[in-house]
C-alpha cells in the first residue's frame, strides 16, 4: 500500500497526505508565521511504502502555499476590504482589525481618522499644498470626494502618487492612505 507525505521544509513540518477520490493529493498543514504580512513556503510531495524509503514526486508545477495574516496586510478597514478576495479570505469583521473570514462580516467601516498634517501652517489667503494621512480614506482613490480645511474646499490632487497607494497584486483597487 503506498502511502503519500506533504512537507514543507523551511517551516520543518511533514504530515501524512490523503489522496481523494479524483487522484488529487490533499494535506492538513498547520503552518504557523509571523512577520511580513505572507510568505510562500514550496511543498514537497512525496510517496512510497508505509515501511520504506519515500520518494519526491517531480514538482513539475512548483507547488507551494502562501501563509498570510489579515491584520498584517491591511492597516486600516479600507485597506482590508480593498485586499484581493480571489487571493486572500480577509475581512473588517466589527471595530477592531482585519481577520481572515470565510464569509463577507457586515461591519461598516470606521469614519476617517486624520493622524498628519504637513505643513501645519501656511499663509492666510491659501494655496499651500497640504498632504494629509489618515486611516480609512476609501477602499479607491474615487471614493475621496473632497477636503475641508477653515470652511474652504480644496483642489484634490490629479497625481496617483500623491494619495501613497500601495503597489502591489494584494489589493483590487487603488486604495489611498493619504
Amino acid at each position: 500500500m503506498l502511502i503519500y507525505k506533504c512537507a514543507v521544509p523551511e517551516a520543518l513540518i511533514g504530515v501524512r497526505a490523503d489522496v481523494t477520490a479524483n487522484h488529487s493529493i490533499s494535506c492538513a498543514l498547520n503552518i504557523v508565521k509571523s512577520g511580513n504580512g505572507k510568505k510562500h513556503y514550496r511543498i514537497v510531495i512525496s510517496y512510497g511504502s508505509q515501511n520504506g524509503q519515500l520518494a519526491e514526486i517531480n514538482d513539475v508545477f512548483n507547488n507551494y502555499v502562501t501563509v498570510y495574516s489579515c491584520s498584517e496586510l491591511s492597516s486600516d478597514c479600507s485597506h482590508c476590504r480593498a485586499l484581493n478576495k480571489t487571493r486572500y479570505s480577509c475581512d473588517w469583521c466589527g471595530n477592531s482589525e482585519c481577520i481572515y473570514s470565510k464569509s463577507r462580516c457586515m461591519s461598516i467601516c470606521p469614519r476617517p481618522s486624520i493622524t498628519k498634517v504637513i505643513p501645519k501652517d501656511g499663509p492666510v489667503q491659501g494655496g499651500t499644498k497640504l498632504t494629509i494621512s489618515g486611516t480609512n480614506l476609501g477602499r479607491n482613490v474615487s471614493e475621496v470626494d473632497g477636503v475641508t480645511v477653515a470652511s474652504r474646499q480644496c483642489s484634490l490632487s490629479s497625481y496617483l502618487e500623491d494619495y501613497d497607494v500601495p503597489h502591489s497584486d494584494d489589493f483590487e483597487t487603488q486604495v489611498p492612505s493619504r
